[in-house]
């Protein structure tokens, strides 16, 4: 019983005693912040003292006093307003190349961590466009390309420079199908010429062929008919008269009215002898 009582005590002062720094360090915060603004009155202070007329001796001391209250009270203010005062930048980009299509969320770290950024703007470019708002920011892209992009926030603080890529995969395999169709075409074109061109040729070859051989059939019956005219000569021809029963081998041998050329055989199957003048 005694030890629990004697812990719960413990227990309570160690409460009490965290308590108590909490508040001081509430306590001091808060005058510090109060006292960052007393150069104002200071400032009253001095102008006060300056121009008071000196009837107990103390205008040197209390301009003093007040000095020194304008100078701390003025370091303390700057302090504060500076320190969480932004210093650098720098952008994740998390990646180089995007998507013409895609969207990405920039991550903007801050020096000091907590410092605010009231303003962001993006490099001149033609590929992206930011959109900055409840501390994202949001880039879009307008176009396939090639950029050095950073940032600038609150006017003058530059973040860290990245060479950004932007693709356009749908234009891209739009004009890989493009080309692929024209090469099929010219392909095609190609091995439609090449059909033509080896028809054509196969038909002149088939009528040079054809050609030929009436040629050589030509020769050949030339040659035929002039072995048989060398193996067989023609029969003699005779004259002979409408009338008479001789034949004779000129037509003007006995004077003959209207001879006409006939062959020697004929003449001898008409009855007729050779003339005895003409043979």
């Amino acid at each position: 019983m005694g030890g629990k009582s004697q812990n719960s005590k413990n227990g309570g002062n160690k409460n009490k005693g965290c308590l108590s720094v909490f508040l001081a360090l509430l306590v001091f915060s808060v005058a510090l912040a109060i006292y960052s603004f007393a150069w104002i009155p200071a400032i009253v202070c001095i102008i006060y003292f300056a121009i008071r007329k000196d009837l107990n001796g103390t205008k040197r001391r209390n301009i003093l006093i007040s000095s020194g209250v304008f100078v701390t009270s003025l370091i303390v203010f700057v302090w504060l307003g500076t320190a969480n005062s932004l210093t650098s930048i720098h952008a994740d980009w998390g990646k180089t190349t995007y998507d013409i299509t895609d969207i990405a969320e920039i991550k903007i770290s801050t020096t000091p961590s907590d410092a605010d950024i009231d303003s962001l703007e993006l490099a001149a470019n033609n590929i992206a466009e930011l959109d900055y708002s409840d501390g994202k920011a949001v880039i879009t892209f307008k176009k396939a390309g090639e950029a050095t992009l950073f940032f600038t926030a609150n006017d003058d603080i530059k973040s860290n420079s990245v060479t950004i890529t932007v693709t356009d995969k749908a234009a891209e395999e739009a004009e890989k199908k493009a080309e692929e169709e024209r090469i099929a075409a010219e392909q095609a074109a190609t091995q439609k010429a090449e059909e033509e061109a080896r028809l054509k040729a196969e038909e002149e070859a088939r009528l040079k062929a054809e050609e030929a051989a009436r040629k050589a059939e030509e020769e050949k019956l030339a040659s035929e008919k002039a072995s048989t005219e060398i193996e067989e000569p023609q029969e003699q021809m005779v004259w002979i008269a409408g009338s008479g029963s001789k034949y004779h081998s000129r037509s003007s041998c006995s004077n003959m009215t209207n001879p006409r050329e006939v062959t020697i055989t004929e003449a001898k199957n008409s009855g007729r002898d050779a003339c005895k003048k003409c043979y």
